[in-house]
This record gives structure tokens, sequence and C-alpha cells, in this order.
């Protein structure tokens, strides 16, 4: 929403000025567009279009007309801005029927564009992508732009292309337009009516409502923000954080919640409690009662569990039916998996929960009886997937029905097959997004958080509305026989910079076979190293899915403490820019850190993955003080560090993999940055991925920062009473051939100290 506070002029050329704009934005008195960066022409708006029927209406060949324009100053969430507004008519009529605004937002390089319909729209016949565009942008010809492309299910088809090749594809997400000689980037995504709202980039960059439609309501409206900034990273965080501030809603916390938090135990696809070839009633609940008493014989904290797709009734229901591929017909036990229910298992595990949901069968109980009106109150049962009308009541009902359960997190998975299978989501201009706003807000009332799976590019920043939505999958489904499932960090730059967790999937933690399970889990995983230590980098959920006995301790007692508690870094690990460049090294390159829970120290990790040629990272890569020294040290290779600074770069290679029990596995590294203080650099807990994270170093104080003139500093420590750390680790600058450790015992208080001194 935004308030107009003043009505100006009927005539408009409006330019955004200031001496720190990276963004000028200048509106013609005939509705077109042209976008400055720095100065430098980048984009020029080409026509504006809208789809009466099955007639395409342009400006430019004259069957639109301007009617009228107004300009005007206001405000909202954002900031304040210059508003310029357009008029369109029919030819040879009066009546508007499309109406085009431009928000320049002076303060925040950010400019919004709005459509309206304020009459709607009838029966739409469009043949196009868009049945309306504005703004429809073409490169300038001094500039040759290029683009990154948020798109794909699972986000599994991010594009870095020239202008003239851009492609978003259906529900693509964000674009980046940038120049790579400086990394100057341009962010644009929908803003409002997010699932209607779209996209085409095909050498014009359109924005307009989707060509599915078949109507349009009166009064309905969408519009999409664009921001500049320097950097592709730095300018996707800013326009998240512009999304999140419009929308008023938070990004979630790596330690929000218990599932959050605490490692976890999966049944996803890919583990191997995924539709095992069970035969017997109760055997499920045997098996996982089995897999609980072992990780507890072996000392791993499991904190929380996931229930996958198969635990519940499918298609017409019945016993064992939770076994078939159909939709869901009760959200409740199949009793061949759970025969006295999900509350008495919950009770056995005694563990919070995590629970899955797939779409709703044409046949589901809640439809024949009569929940949310019955057969008149949902979708057409002609097709493979329903929903239910009025979201907000059902979703309340339904939110009611968990009693029990235990359930914390909702995982609402196959995001796009229901988009795909229920025709309402494309022809109907609302019906999308209210889906998503009905069960968020619903969850919300019952205090739960939600994970999405199976999504489009678009349901990313669809999730930045709720505060409430914390975790999405970042990855397709685990499967140990191929190597692609780690492979995030494109995808989590996206899902950091819309302020949602991305989440890697399951994992087998293991080197060995796990046969007689799921058969997509028998193993045995090439590179499970790296597996878990990119679910720990993601940000979000880590959840194994080994077979009853073959959780690997020692492996994933490196990501939490002996509590369970996670030990993350401060957000996921996402790429570095030159990913996305003519100098990209190939495959995975990013980075992440963690700082000291009081702020008085951090660490930058650098995880690096199947690259075709060595990398030389600079500290600015990893926003660190160019003034500053730092340490670099394998965390696989603790023996020696290397410095690092603004003349000596981290050169990064893949000559080798840290695990080595298989031929197959995928060779990377993982390098851990200390800045140095008082000559020391402080890595943390070694024994840790995340050595530095808040939950294990409270603080760490430099002796000439205390007015000392001797080399020391001093490491407070936090983890669970009477834990053991044995590797508390740094290195003084004058021996880089030396990783000094110490072991410090917690006291009963979880506290507890120690002093690095030359």
């Amino acid at each position: 929403m935004f308030t107009v506070v003043a009505a100006l002029f009927t005539a408009c050329v409006c330019l955004h000025s200031g001496a720190s704009a990276v963004l000028q934005t200048e509106v013609g008195a005939d509705g077109q567009v042209t976008l400055f960066v720095n100065g430098k022409a980048w984009l020029q708006s080409d026509t504006t279009a809208v789809t009466i029927g099955s007639q395409k209406l342009e400006a430019k060949g004259g069957s639109l007309t301007l009617a009228g324009h107004t300009s005007s100053l206001g405000s909202d969430s954002l900031g304040k801005f210059n508003r310029s507004e357009f008029q369109w008519s029919v030819k040879s009529s009066n009546d508007v029927v499309f109406v085009t605004a431009v928000r320049d937002y002076v303060a925040l390089d950010t400019v919004v564009f709005e459509q309206h319909f304020p009459a709607g729209i009838e029966a739409i016949k469009s043949t196009d992508q868009l049945a309306s565009d504005f703004p429809s942008f073409v490169s300038a010809p001094s500039i040759d732009l290029q683009t990154v492309s948020f798109t794909g299910k699972f986000l599994g088809d991010i594009q870095a292309k020239p202008f003239a090749k851009c492609a978003t594809g259906e529900q693509g997400g964000a674009v980046v337009l940038f120049d790579e000689g400086t990394l100057t980037s341009i962010a644009v995504s929908q803003l409002t009516s997010i699932k209607t709202a779209d996209m085409w980039c095909t050498g014009h960059l359109s924005m307009g409502v989707t060509g599915t439609l078949t109507s349009v309501p009166p009064g309905f409206s969408a519009s999409w923000i664009l921001t500049a900034g320097k950097g592709i990273k730095k300018t996707m965080e800013q326009w998240g954080d512009q999304l999140r501030t419009f929308m008023g809603t938070t990004p979630a916390d790596v330690y929000g919640d218990v599932i959050r938090s605490t490692l976890g135990f999966w049944t996803d696809n890919g583990g191997s409690f995924h539709y095992p070839p069970f035969q017997t009633a109760g055997e499920y609940q045997t098996k996982l009662l089995q897999a609980k008493a072992d990780w507890e014989k072996q000392g791993i904290p499991i904190r929380h569990w996931q229930g996958d797709s198969w635990w519940y009734p499918k298609g017409k229901g019945g016993t064992q039916s939770s076994q078939h591929g159909d939709g869901m017909y009760r959200w409740v036990a199949d009793p061949f998996v759970f025969p006295q229910g999900m509350p008495a298992f919950q009770q056995a595990m005694g563990l919070p929960f995590i629970l899955h949901n797939r779409w709703f069968s044409p046949q589901n109980w809640y439809r024949a009886n009569g929940i949310a009106g019955g057969a008149d109150g949902w979708t057409s049962d002609t097709h493979s997937a329903v929903l239910p009308r009025d979201f907000e009541s059902f979703y309340e009902y339904f939110f009611k029905q968990q009693e029990g359960f235990g359930l914390v997190t909702y995982e609402q998975d196959f995001l796009f097959t229901q988009y795909d299978a229920v025709p309402d989501m494309k022809t109907n201009a609302t019906f999308a997004d209210a889906w998503q706003a009905g069960m968020a807000n619903q969850a919300a009332k019952a205090n739960l958080t939600m994970q999405y799976c199976m999504p489009y590019a678009r349901d990313y920043i669809a999730s930045a509305q709720f505060s409430n939505i914390v975790t999405i999958r970042a990855s397709g489904d685990y499967d140990p026989k191929t190597d692609s499932n780690w492979r995030i960090q494109r995808q989590s730059l996206m899902a950091h910079a819309s302020g949602v967790l991305p989440f890697k999937d399951t994992f087998l933690s293991n080197n060995a076979a796990e046969p007689g399970y799921a058969p997509r889990a028998d193993g045995p995983e090439p590179t499970p190293e790296l597996q878990t230590l990119v679910a720990l980098l993601s940000g979000s959920t880590v959840g194994p899915g080994d077979a009853p006995g073959l959780l690997n301790a020692t492996r994933l007692l490196r990501t939490c403490r002996s509590d369970g508690l996670l030990l993350k870094a401060d957000r996921a690990s996402v790429s570095l820019d030159v990913v996305f460049t003519a100098k990209s090294p190939g495959n995975e390159l990013g980075f992440t850190f963690a700082t000291a829970a009081d702020g008085s120290a951090s660490a930058s990790y650098v995880l690096a993955g199947d690259l075709t040629q060595a990398y030389d990272v600079h500290p600015a890569e990893l926003e660190l003080d160019e003034a500053a020294s730092y340490v670099a040290v394998n965390w696989y290779d603790r023996s020696s560090a290397v410095k690092v600074d603004a003349q000596t770069p981290l050169t990064v290679a893949t000559t080798t993999s840290p695990d080595t029990v298989s031929s197959k596995a995928v060779k990377f590294a993982f390098w851990v940055v200390a800045q140095v203080r008082s000559n020391w650099a402080v890595l943390g807990d070694m024994d840790k991925y995340v050595s530095l994270s808040s939950r294990r170093v409270a603080a760490v104080t430099d002796s000439r920062s205390a007015g000392d003139s001797a080399d020391s500093v001093t490491v407070d420590l936090i983890g669970a009473p009477g834990e053991v750390l044995s590797s508390i680790c740094a290195v003084h600058q004058t021996d880089l051939s030396h990783v000094v450790c110490h072991t410090v015992t917690l006291g009963a208080d979880g506290k507890g100290s120690v002093t690095f001194s030359s």
C-alpha cells in the first residue's frame, strides 16, 4: 500500500538524481521509461500493450492510446517516491482499460512498476507469454549487458547469458542484469500478485500478467521491483531487503526453531525410510524406533525427526494406500505405517516433528466429507490434483487436526506439481497467490513454521511475504548415485536474498552400502563428507537419512555440539560473483562467515567443488577489510597456514577429495579465513566445520585492544555442560607452519576459555 500526498503536474519527465545515486529513471510524457546506471543508459522501454479478448493492443502500433497522465509524490513502507501514472484506452474510445505507473524511490536506487486493470478484462485469449506489457525493455545500444536468470524447478536452471539470450521460463524468479567489467548490477522481480505477475526475457525484459489467464477481475493490479547496486550478491541482498521491508516480514533466523537449530533425522527421497519394501503392518514403526535406539547408542544427538510422504493415506484411502504415489487422501497416519496413530508414534520417538504433505487427491476425505463446502467448494476433480477455494477457512480447520503430532514445521511439497495440475493456478488471476497466503497465514496462527519443497523459482519470492516460511528446497531429490545434489550455492543466493533458508535435502552420512531399505538409498554415497558439509553450510536444516546403525557419528558430530545444537555460520554459503561471469572457475565456489556471539571476531569459510581451474580469492570478494591481514587454513589439512591480504589472495583449487574411500568422490576444498589480531588469527573449534560459530565462541579479546602490548588473545567458549573441546586453534602470523591447538573442558555452566600467547 502507498499514500499519495500531493498532485504535482500532468506532464512528466522525471529524473532520479543525487550525488550517490546508481540508478536514474527518466519517465517521458508518453509513458516510456529509460533507466540510466551511473549516468549511462542501460534499458529503454519499447512499448506498452494489453490483450483484450484475443486482440493485443499496443501503444507502438496506435491501437492503445494514451488517455491521460499525472504525477504525484507519495510514500509507503519503502520510503518516499515520485509517481508517474498513465491511463490507456482503446483507440476511438475514452474508456480507460489499462493503467501503468512508475514509482521512483529517489533515496534507494529503486523503481517499482505498476499495472492496474480498473474494469478488468473478460475472455482473454492471449497467444503470447504475457497478456500485458509494461515496461518492455530493450538494451540500450551503448551497453553490453550480461544476465543471471533464477529459474527452473527447484531453481535448477540458473542461467548466466548475454541480455540478447536472457531466458526466464515458466514461473521464473528474479533476473539480474550486470556489467561484466564493473559488476554494477540491476535486480528485478515481481513485488505484488507474485504468482500472476510474470516476466519474460528473450531479447526484451518484459513485465506483465501471465498469458495463461482467461480473465482479470476489476481492480486487479500487479507490480514489479527493480533495484541497482554494486556487485551481483550485494545487489541481490539489497533487492531482498527491500522486498521484505515492503512486505513487512523478517528473514528466517538460522536458529529460529528446533527444526533449524538441531541435528535431525530425515526420511525424504534418497533416505533409507523413503518407501522401503516393508510388507508387514507396523514394520515402519519398529524399524524407526530401532534407528532411534541405534543413534542414541552411537551417541549421536538427533533432536528432531521428519516424516515424508509415506505415512498418510493416498488416492481413495484405505490401509496401505500410503505406499502409493497418488495425492493425499487424509493427513492422518495410515494404520499400516503407525498402527496406533501419529500421536502414539510421536510419544515413542519423543522428538519434535516436521511433517510432509503433497497435493490433494480428487477423492480426498475432506472434499467427500463436506469440508470447505464439499464438491462445490473445491476445484474440478477431473484433474490429478484439487484444492479448496476458501483457503483461509480450510487451512484454519486443517491445522487444528494435528493434536499430539508434535508438529513444529509443516512441509508443503509438490509446489510446481500443483501449479501445473490445477488449472485455476494459471487461469485465475488471484487463485495461486491466495492459496499460498491462506496456507501460510493459518499455519502461522497455529504456531507452525513452513518449508516449501519442489518450488518454482517464483516460490522463493513468494516466501518473502510470510515470516513463517523459513526453509525452501534448493536442490533436487537426493540420490547417492548422482553428484549434483550438493551444488546449491547459486540457488542459495536467491534464497538468502529472499530471506529464506536453502535446504539441501537429506543425505547418507556413510560411505558404506546400505541395502535392505529404500532402493534409492542403498548407497554407497561417494562423498558423504561434502554432503554433510553442504547441509550445514546451507544454514538450513541438517537431516541425514541412513539406515539403522549406519549414521556416521564422527562426521555428524562435526556439525553440532554434544547436545545436538548445530554450529552454524551466520547465513547460507552463496556463490561468489565471479561464478556468474566469463572468469568463472567453473562449478561451485562460494563463501559464508560466522561471528562470535558478542560480535568481537569472525571467520570466513570458502567452499569450492569440482572447479575446472584454480582461482585466486581476494579479501574483497569475501567482503573483508582489504587493509587487514588474514590467515587461511585448509580445514582438512591443518599442518600449516597461508597468509592472505590485498596483495596475497587465497588460491583455491580442487585437485583432490577429502573423501578418500571412493574413486567417484567429488573433488572439493574447504578453507577457514581468520583476521590477525595481536599477531594471532583465531580459528576456533577446528573439530567442527564452522569453527567460530556464535554457539561455540562467545567472545575473542586481544591484548592490544585491551591496552596490553603483549601478543595474546583470549577465546571465551560456550557449549554443553562438561563438553570436551579438543581442538581450539589459532595461528601466530610469524609462524604459519604451526597451527596451535588446545583442549578445553567446559564447566557445569557450559563455559570455558583459553588464551594464546607468544
